[in-house]
């Protein structure tokens, strides 16, 4: 898209996120940057002509008349051509005549949508009579289509309110990534053109496809819109438009029942033959001029928080289609002029579309892409998919970048890990290592300590508890052989005298240098006493040094003494 009137403008076109600064400053549309600074509506009709807005009833009837002979001349010979036994030479001139017949019924259907902008006549009267009929020949309905039409230019590039090519969202997204990454870019393109071209039209009036997201009260669409019922959400809750709606479906039906009955009369074959194709041919036409007038990747939509009308309107582009350009009454390449001031008169488009070349062209807010409007249906077919966000600026987002952009993201991922395990591997070997000796150190070296303070710890419980349980029978033993040692089981009964020990309190173990590990029991006084009754003596404790290790199996105990034969005294302890 050339700016300031650069035709064919070549340069590289960077693709970005909404409203990221990654794209290039120097092809992205000015008004992306702009907002507050842009001019005003009057200083903008300031700088046209005052003439240019003079609307003359007749100079318009003349361009109907104009347009009918050619249609009426192509009506013609198209009505010459056989409908059996057709070769190809035959094929080749239906096709001709389809294209030729279509092209021309586009420039009635340009004229009535001037009727519809008021821009045909001063006369209203005159504007919806001349519409009605010119557009409902080519079954569209007239005051439902103005209806959603005005919205349109109401709210250009608005990515909620907008009306007909509103940009799809990251949703759209996730349904065709699938099918472009299955079939490819060129193939994915080429079904982007033939659903819009040929398809776009029937499914935008009969299903809203490409329509607004929200209703004129501003509401979520939760059912399908139409422009054939009055009660359609398309139109305003009030119902002010009922009885319009209504006369556009009537003139349609009105169409339809009139090519039955001609189809009655002539056979269906060269009825459907002579209209529908032709009747295709002018739906390209349309959503040609309406998808391209809007569409570029350098060319951004608004959010609500971003969108005022003349940020809309100048974000339009005008481009020129040659010979067709005249039969269209210049409607795709004054297109900038025809948002601003949707009801000048086209055959006054041309000269007010100069002077507001030379007002905005300064100041780089004149879009317009010189390059042919083939190769610039198939850019927008293959890098305008859809939009990264509905808020905010947005520009337009194509999914072969979005798969180049993934595959980055992936191998920069991959890179990095590969970077932080050679990292890893540049300190971890060595200090594995170190690691590994510091556990094999304190496991050898710290879980003989580790033994023996366990050791004494149950040897220091078990004293206390024979003291205080007086026949009870407890052994060590199993625990002790953790370590790795049998001992014998120490006579933890009482002796057959009443005589009552007196009990320490509190003993504490002294520690020991680690060629002793056997405790002493120190009395916090200066007296030091061994329970023999109770505990072997010191010299045949089996964890002394030097001691005998015996097999836990060969320990020997003592038998229990008969609760007969204990003391009163004895019982209750026990």
């Amino acid at each position: 898209m050339g700016k300031g009137g650069n035709v064919g403008a070549a340069r590289p076109l960077k693709l970005g996120a909404c409203g990221q600064s990654e794209r290039d400053p120097t092809t992205v549309c000015q008004v992306a940057k702009l907002k507050d600074e842009l001019p005003t509506k009057k200083q903008l009709k300031d700088a046209v002509p005052p003439h240019c807005f003079e609307r003359d009833s007749l100079a318009s009837l003349a361009l109907v008349v104009r347009d009918g002979v050619i249609i009426g001349a192509i009506g013609y010979l198209g009505w010459q051509l056989p409908t059996e036994n057709l070769g190809l030479a035959g094929y080749a001139l239906w096709n001709a005549y389809w294209f030729a017949m279509g092209t021309a019924l586009t420039g009635w259907w340009v004229l009535a949508h001037e009727c519809g902008h008021r821009g045909f006549s001063a006369n209203n009267y005159i504007n919806d009579s001349v519409g009605w009929v010119l557009h409902s020949l080519l079954l569209v309905p007239y005051f439902s289509w103005q209806y959603s039409h005005a919205k349109h230019h109401a709210k250009t590039n608005h990515m909620l309110d907008g009306e007909t090519h509103v940009p799809p969202s990251r949703t759209w997204r996730k349904q065709h990534a699938g099918v472009h990454r299955m079939v490819g870019d060129d193939a994915f393109a080429i079904w982007e053109l033939v659903s819009h071209l040929l398809f776009g039209w029937p499914m935008y009036i009969a299903f809203n496809a490409t329509g607004a997201r929200r209703t004129p009260e501003g509401v979520r669409h939760t059912s399908i819109p139409d422009h054939f019922r009055p009660s359609s959400k398309l139109f305003p809750a009030h119902g002010a438009w009922a009885n319009r709606v209504i006369a556009s479906t009537f003139g349609v039906v009105l169409v339809l029942v009139g090519l039955w009955l001609a189809g009655e009369e002539y056979t269906h074959t060269k009825i459907g033959m002579m209209y529908w194709p032709s009747y295709l041919w002018t739906n390209f036409w349309l959503v040609m001029y309406t998808w391209l007038q809007h569409t570029d990747e350098d060319l951004p939509h608004f959010g609500e928080d971003e969108w005022t009308w003349v940020r809309g309107a100048l974000c339009t582009i005008d481009r020129p289609y040659h010979g067709f350009d005249w039969m269209h009454h210049h409607i795709g390449s004054t297109h900038v002029t025809h948002h601003l001031f949707s009801n000048l008169p086209c055959y006054h488009a041309q000269e007010a579309t100069a002077a507001l070349k030379a007002y905005l062209e300064p100041r780089g807010l004149y879009n317009f892409d010189g390059q042919p409007w083939p190769i610039a249906a198939w850019n927008v077919g293959k890098k305008c998919h859809y939009m990264g966000d509905i808020k905010g600026v947005c520009f337009w987002r194509c999914l072969s970048k979005d798969r180049v952009e993934r595959k980055a993201e992936r191998a920069a991922k991959k890179e990095k890990r590969a970077e932080l395990a050679e990292c890893r591997a540049e300190w971890l070997s060595p200090s594995l290592v170190l690691i590994l000796a510091l556990v094999l150190a304190l496991t050898f070296y710290g879980g003989r300590s580790l033994c023996a303070a366990v050791e004494a710890c149950l040897k220091q419980t078990l004293l206390v508890t024979s003291k205080r349980a007086r026949g009870l029978r407890v052994s060590y033993a199993a625990v002790l052989s953790g370590c790795g040692r049998a001992v014998a089981q120490p006579d933890l009964t009482l002796s057959s005298t009443n005589e009552t020990q007196p009990i320490v309190s509190k003993p504490r173990i002294q520690s020991q240098p680690r060629d002793r590990v056997s405790p002493r029991l120190v009395n916090p006084g200066t007296q030091q006493r061994s329970f023999a009754t109770h505990m072997p003596p010191p010299h045949t404790c089996p964890l002394e040094a030097g001691a005998q290790r015996l097999p836990l199996a060969s320990v020997s105990r003592p038998a229990p003494v008969p609760l007969a034969a204990r003391s009163n005294s004895e019982c209750c302890l026990t």
